[in-house]
């Protein structure tokens, strides 16, 4: 009981520490990548990086690892997810700017953040009905699952904007004067990025709510 209780007090006072200070390190570079590569890959990169690094968190559970390295794993895996993670705000934000004209990208915002919120918020019942069911490996392995299912429509559905689509933006949407339709397109990516910044939040926060059970 002694251990246990060692390792659950190191997951739960530097679990969250470790993943926002890497995150804060890592934010310049993943704002010169998205610039590089697009806010569409590199958010596919997050859901996929996430999903590898959430499968791993379950490792100590499956006896892969020895009790002695789950500790040592669990905050190497955290502080790499603040890495793949770094992506998520501003990629999402240049990803509704390049979607939608300027008087409609307040909503478009909005329906990002508020997901991001729904995700936090399912994560802890959703989470603990899994565990419940399958075990805390097991829970892991299953949001591991649906992350990277996430990962492959968003990545065969989403596009940079009405440019990767071969239709140029018009001048009022270059120039924010007027709110043009919503192409399809456009209503399916955002539809996949709430999806999506829904899914990344809840990552965040099942290893630090349910911490006492992964030890």
């Amino acid at each position: 009981d002694g251990i246990r209780d060692h390792c659950v007090t190191g997951v739960q006072t530097c679990a969250l520490p470790i993943y926002l200070l890497a995150y804060t390190l890592f934010m310049t570079p993943g704002g010169w990548l998205i610039d590089r590569f697009g806010p569409t890959r590199m958010l596919a990169l997050l859901a996929i990086g996430s999903a590898i690094l959430v499968a791993a968190t379950s490792l100590p559970g499956l006896a892969v690892l020895s009790a002695a390295s789950a500790l040592s794993t669990f905050w190497v895996v955290r502080a790499l997810l603040g890495v793949v993670n770094v992506t998520m705000h501003p990629a999402a934000a240049r990803a509704v700017s390049t979607w939608y004209p300027a008087p409609r990208r307040s909503w478009a915002n909005g329906c990002v953040t508020a997901a991001a919120l729904v995700g936090v918020a399912a994560s802890y019942p959703v989470f603990g009905f899994l565990i419940d069911r399958f075990g805390w490996p097991g829970a892991f392995l299953c949001s591991a699952a649906a992350t990277t299912a996430l990962a492959i429509a968003w990545r065969l559905g989403a596009s940079d904007g009405p440019i990767q689509d071969g239709r140029p933006p018009s001048e009022d949407f270059a120039a924010g004067a007027a709110a043009p339709a919503r192409s399809p397109t456009s209503a399916r990516s955002l539809t996949l990025l709430t999806a999506s910044y829904a899914r990344s939040e809840e990552h965040t926060s099942e290893l630090q709510s349910h911490s006492d059970l992964v030890c």
